[in-house]
C-alpha cells in the first residue's frame, strides 16, 4: 500500500515537471531535395508563363479593338467634317446674296449723308478743312504755315489761330477713331501723320511768338509806379511784364508770359497769377533776383503719351519754363540797338536750379492750376479712390517721372490741383491708361420704353421707318460700376454716369468714334488700342503683358470683327450680354463655371449670351431710379444660350462659325420642373449630357443658328434691322473690344498652359482636331472633360444682368 503510493506521488511529481517545461517541440519537416525544388520551380514558372499569355492575348484584343474603334471614329469624324464644311458653305453662298444688298443699302445712304453734310458745310461757309481728304489737309497745312510768317506776333492772335489748328486736330483724332472702328489703316495714319505736323506747328508759332515778345519786352513794360486795374500788365512792381492770353472760343489754348526785366533784390518769394487762365505760380526769392522770364502755356493735346507708357495726362500737357531775357537795346540818339539773336538761339530755356545755386538749396516751385470744366478726376466709389499724380515728361527716357514733385493736392470743389516741383518742363495730371479698360461685365439690349418729348430726326437719304431704333449698352469698369450708352442710327449718346463733366456728351447723339474720343479726354477711357493684336504674326510682347496684367489673352481681331458684326445683325431681336455668366470676379465656383471655360484663355475662341425679347413690350414709367433692374423697361424671355464663336481657318465665310449651347439651353427650361438628381445618377446624365453634344452642330451666321429658337416676330424685327444702326453698333463695339476685355482672369480650374506663338499653333478648332485625331476612342474631348464641371448658365442668367455687376447697379 505504501509502494503504491509512493508511485502516485512520484507520477504526479513528474507530471508536474513536464507541466512547468512546457509543450513539446515540434519535429522539423524532411528537407526537400533538389528535384522537389526543381518541380516546384518549374510548375511556378508555367503558371506565370500562362498568366502572361493570357495578359498579352487580352491586351492584344484590347488593341485591336480600340485602333479599331478609333478608325471608325476617325472615318465617322471625317465624314461629319466634310458634311460641316459643305454645309457652311452652302449657308454662306444663301446669305451672300442678302449680305450684298444690305451693302449696296449703307452705302446709298452714306454717299447721301455725306453729300448732305458737305452742302450744309458749304453754306455755312466752314473754313476747317476735311480732315478724311488728304488734299484739303495739305492746303490748310501750307496756308497755316504761310500765316506764321506773316500773322501779327500777339497773344490775342496766335492763341486765336492755334486754336483754330486745334479744332482741326480734334477733327482729325475723330476720324482717326472712326477708321480704327472700320479697320481703315491707311487713313488712320494719315490722320496720326497731320495731327502731329500740326502739334509741331503750333508750338513753333508759339515759340516764335514768346521770343518775339521777349526780344521787345521793354516796348511792353509798364514803368508807372500805379498801373491801372484794367491793364493786362498790371503789375505790382517796375520793371515786369505780365501777358496772358487764352483761345476766345474753347479756351484750349492758354499762353502767358511774365517778364522780370530787373534784377532786385528781395527777401521773400513772388506769386505770378494767370487769373486768365487760372494758374498761380510761387516763385523763391532765388528767381525773381536775376533777369529771366516764365513761360506758362497749355496745350489740350497730349503729344508724349501717344508714344506708350502706363500713364496719360489728363486735361492737357501744362508747361513751366524759365526762360533767358535777350540783353537790353541800347538807346543813343533817337537810335534803338537791339541785338538780333540766331535763329537757333531764339528761345534759350534754363535749367532749375539755375547755375551758382546748390540742388540741395533749391527750394521748389509751388503750383496751382484749374483743370477744364469737362475733364473728370473725382474718383466716383469709394473702392476706386486714386491719389493724384503730377509728373514731368522725361525726354531722355521718354516716359513721365513724378521724382522731385511734391504736396500734390487736388480740390474736388474748385476742380484744380496744387504741387511742388523742381522741375520746370512740362508736367501733367496722371491718370493710367487702362484703368477702364477692362470690363467686368456687359449688356446690350434694344430699349422699347418711348422716348417722351423727342422726335425721329430726318437723316439724308435714309429710311426713316425704323430709324427710332434705339439699344443701351451697359458695361461695368473697376472705377466706374455702371456706365451706360444709348445707339441710334444718328449715333451714340452716353447715359451714365450723369455728371456735370459730361453733360455735353449726354445731350446729343455723336459718332461713335467722336463719343468715345470726347469721353477717354474726360478721363473715362475705354477703348483700349488696336495694335496689340491684328493676327498670328501680331503676337508677342504685346500679347505676354496683357496676358500679364490681366490674366488673359486678347482675342484675335479678324475674330472680334465678325463677331461684333454677327452681333450688330441680331440685337433687334435678341439681347447679348458677356458669357461669364455668374463667374465670381477674380475666381470660379463649382456651380458657375462657364459652358467652354477653355475660351478665357484661347485668343480663337469667344463665348457670349443671346436673349430671346418679348415684343412688343412698352412701358408707361421710363424714368428709372438708379439701382433699379433695367428688366422692367427691356423686357426678355426667361432662358439664355450661350454661344461659341471660333475661328476656323477651313470654313468659308471669314473662318469663324458659331455654335449654340442647346444641350444647355434645353436643360434650362426643363430644371425647374425637375427632381434633383441621385448621387447615383450622376454618371448616366453625365453620359447622356456628353452623346448630346455635337461639335458638328455650327454655323456660318449667328442669324441662321438662331432661327430654330426664333418666334417669327423675331425674325421679323431682324429681318428689319435698320442698316445704319447696325453700322453705329458695329463701331462702337469694335472701339470698345467687349470681347477681348471682359474675360475673367485664369484661375482655379481653368488653366493658362501655352502662350503666344505657342498657344496661337495649339489652339485649333474642336472640330478640326476631332476630324484629324488619331488618339484613342477613350481619350475625352475638350467639350467633354468641361461637361463634367459645366453647369447650367442659361438658368443663372436668367435675371438678365450678370451677377458680376456690382448690387448698386
Amino acid at each position: 500500500m505504501v509502494h503504491a503510493t509512493s508511485l502516485l506521488v512520484v507520477s504526479v511529481s513528474l507530471s508536474n515537471c513536464h507541466s512547468l517545461q512546457g509543450p513539446k517541440k515540434k519535429a522539423k519537416a524532411p528537407k526537400k531535395t533538389k528535384e522537389e525544388l526543381e518541380e516546384e520551380r518549374r510548375l511556378q514558372e508555367e503558371e506565370e508563363a500562362r498568366l502572361r499569355a493570357e495578359e498579352e492575348k487580352r491586351i492584344e484584343e484590347a488593341r485591336l479593338k480600340r485602333e479599331a474603334e478609333a478608325a471608325r471614329r476617325r472615318e465617322e469624324n471625317a465624314k461629319n467634317r466634310a458634311a460641316e464644311l459643305g454645309r457652311l458653305s452652302l449657308e454662306h453662298e444663301e446669305a451672300r446674296q442678302d449680305l450684298e444688298a444690305k451693302a449696296v443699302r449703307l452705302a446709298e445712304l452714306l454717299r447721301a449723308q455725306k453729300e448732305a453734310k458737305d452742302w450744309d458745310n458749304y453754306l455755312a461757309c466752314q473754313p476747317r478743312p476735311d480732315a478724311q481728304v488728304e488734299g484739303d489737309m495739305n492746303s490748310f497745312l501750307n496756308s497755316w504755315q504761310l500765316d506764321t510768317a506773316t500773322l501779327e506776333l500777339e497773344l490775342p492772335a496766335v492763341t486765336a489761330s492755334c486754336e483754330s489748328a486745334t479744332e482741326v486736330m480734334e477733327d482729325l483724332a475723330f476720324v482717326a477713331a472712326n477708321a480704327c472702328a472700320t479697320n481703315d489703316d491707311p487713313l488712320r495714319a494719315q490722320c496720326a501723320r497731320f495731327i502731329s505736323r500740326l502739334q509741331e506747328l503750333v508750338v513753333e508759332k508759339v515759340d516764335l511768338t514768346t521770343a518775339h515778345v521777349l526780344q521787345y519786352a521793354d516796348e511792353y513794360a509798364d514803368l508807372s509806379p500805379a498801373p491801372t486795374s484794367s491793364s493786362n500788365n498790371a503789375n505790382a512792381t517796375r520793371g515786369e511784364v505780365k501777358l496772358a492770353s487764352a483761345s476766345p472760343n474753347t479756351g484750349w489754348v492758354q499762353l502767358g508770359l511774365w517778364v522780370n526785366l530787373l534784377a532786385k533784390g528781395s527777401s521773400r518769394n513772388k506769386r505770378v497769377e494767370f487769373p486768365e487762365l487760372g494758374v498761380n505760380v510761387d516763385l523763391p526769392k532765388a528767381i525773381i533776383t536775376q533777369s529771366l522770364a516764365l513761360r506758362v502755356t497749355r496745350w489740350p493735346f497730349d503729344a508724349f503719351s501717344e508714344s506708350g507708357g502706363s500713364d496719360i495726362a489728363l486735361g492737357g500737357v501744362f508747361s513751366l519754363e524759365l526762360l533767358a531775357v535777350p540783353s537790353p537795346p541800347k538807346r543813343a540818339r533817337g537810335w534803338i540797338m537791339r541785338e538780333v539773336p540766331d535763329a537757333r538761339e531764339q528761345l534759350k530755356r534754363l535749367h532749375y536750379p539755375l547755375d551758382g545755386m546748390v540742388l540741395s538749396a533749391a527750394l521748389p516751385i509751388k503750383a496751382n492750376l484749374s483743370l477744364p470744366k469737362d475733364v473728370l478726376f473725382a474718383p466716383t466709389t469709394a473702392a476706386s479712390v486714386e491719389l493724384p499724380r503730377i509728373g514731368w515728361w522725361d525726354a531722355t527716357r521718354m516716359r513721365w517721372e513724378e521724382e522731385g514733385v511734391t504736396d500734390v493736392v487736388f480740390q474736388e470743389d474748385t476742380n484744380s490741383v496744387s504741387f511742388s516741383t523742381l522741375h520746370l518742363t512740362h508736367l501733367a495730371l496722371l491718370v493710367r491708361r487702362d484703368s477702364n479698360f477692362h470690363k467686368r461685365s456687359w449688356r446690350l439690349c434694344m430699349d422699347t420704353s418711348p422716348r417722351t418729348g423727342a422726335t425721329t430726326e430726318d437723316f439724308h437719304g435714309g429710311d426713316n421707318e425704323l430709324g427710332d431704333m434705339r439699344a443701351r449698352l451697359t458695361l461695368s469698369t473697376a472705377v466706374f460700376p455702371r456706365i451706360q450708352f444709348e445707339i441710334t442710327p444718328q449715333g451714340a449718346r452716353l447715359v451714365e454716369p450723369a455728371l456735370p463733366q459730361l453733360e455735353a456728351l449726354r445731350k446729343e447723339a455723336m459718332p461713335p468714334g467722336e463719343l468715345l474720343t470726347r469721353l477717354a479726354r474726360a478721363g473715362i477711357d475705354l477703348c483700349p488700342p488696336l495694335d496689340e493684336v491684328k493676327g498670328e504674326g501680331g503676337r508677342g510682347a504685346d500679347e505676354k503683358q496683357t496676358l500679364a496684367k490681366f490674366g488673359f489673352v486678347p482675342k484675335m481681331k479678324i475674330l472680334e470683327d465678325r463677331v461684333v458684326n454677327e452681333i450688330a445683325s441680331i440685337v433687334a431681336g435678341f439681347e447679348v450680354m458677356d458669357g461669364n455668366g455668374n463667374t465670381e470676379w477674380g475666381r470660379f465656383n463649382s456651380t458657375a463655371a462657364p459652358r467652354w471655360p477653355s475660351a478665357i484663355g484661347n485668343s480663337k475662341q469667344i463665348v457670349f449670351s443671346v436673349k430671346e425679347m418679348s415684343w412688343p413690350y412698352m412701358t408707361d414709367d421710363y424714368e428709372q431710379q438708379a439701382g433699379e433692374d433695367e428688366a422692367t423697361g427691356m423686357a426678355t424671355s426667361a432662358a439664355s444660350v450661350l454661344v461659341l464663336a471660333e475661328v476656323d481657318e477651313e470654313a468659308s465665310g471669314g473662318c469663324v462659325k458659331f455654335r449654340l449651347d442647346r444641350k444647355g439651353s434645353s436643360e434650362a427650361n426643363k430644371l425647374p420642373t425637375m427632381a434633383k438628381p441621385r448621387d447615383g445618377d450622376n454618371e448616366a446624365i453625365d453620359g447622356e449630357s456628353k452623346e448630346e453634344e455635337d461639335i458638328y452642330d455650327t454655323h456660318v451666321h449667328l442669324r441662321r443658328a438662331l432661327d430654330e429658337i426664333s418666334s417669327p416676330d423675331t425674325r421679323d424685327r431682324m429681318d428689319n434691322s435698320h442698316v445704319l444702326f447696325e453700322l453705329t453698333l458695329q463701331k462702337m463695339l469694335r472701339l470698345l473690344r467687349l470681347f477681348s476685355y471682359s474675360q475673367p482672369p485664369l484661375c482655379g480650374h481653368v488653366k493658362q498652359s501655352k502662350t503666344g506663338e505657342e498657344e496661337s499653333s495649339a489652339a485649333t478648332s474642336s472640330t478640326t482636331n476631332a476630324a484629324e485625331s488619331t488618339t484613342e476612342p477613350d481619350t475625352k474631348t475638350t467639350e467633354e472633360l468641361h461637361d463634367t464641371v459645366a453647369s447650367d448658365n442659361a438658368v443663372t442668367q436668367e435675371g438678365g444682368e450678370a451677377t458680376a455687376i456690382p448690387a448698386n447697379i
